[in-house]
């Protein structure tokens, strides 16, 4: 099960330049492992720019970076230990929450989520705007 997953990983990866990688308890194809990641991306973009029209003044980077900073960093210090370590110093360093969302620019957050993770923070974020943010799009477009 190991090589064959492997080999399709390391085949997408020859096809497209990069790839990330989630292990799982079964083999996926190389359809699964792009367009499953390509869904979750596309959905979190739509999220942005719902949430930045209608709360922040269309700014999507402000927008992005405080749902890295809200959602995505508690759910990625669960699991790496030096991104923890690095939030742990920021906030030794008494930021304004403005200075930390300004920060989150420089750090990749959602893009080291696993498969199962980036569910987690789709999920976050429809439950953290249901009250504020009129979705304009289904959950699954």
């Amino acid at each position: 099960m190991f090589n064959a997953t492997f080999r399709q990983a390391k085949e997408l990866m020859n096809s497209k330049g990069s790839v990330s990688i989630a292990f799982t308890d079964k083999p996926m194809t190389a359809k699964e492992l792009s367009i499953r990641s390509l869904d979750q991306n596309t959905m979190k973009e739509r999220q942005v720019q719902e949430i930045a029209r209608q709360i922040y003044g269309n700014d999507e980077t402000y927008t992005r970076n405080e749902l890295k900073f809200r959602v995505g960093a508690p759910i990625l210090m669960k699991t790496d230990e030096s991104f923890r370590f690095f939030c742990d110093r920021m906030r030794d360093l008494n930021m304004t929450h403005e200075e930390k969302i300004k920060m989150m620019e420089v750090v990749s957050v959602t893009s080291k989520l696993t498969i199962k993770q980036m569910s987690e923070y789709i999920e976050k974020v429809f439950d953290m705007y249901a009250e504020t943010v009129v979705w304009t799009f289904k959950e699954s477009q």
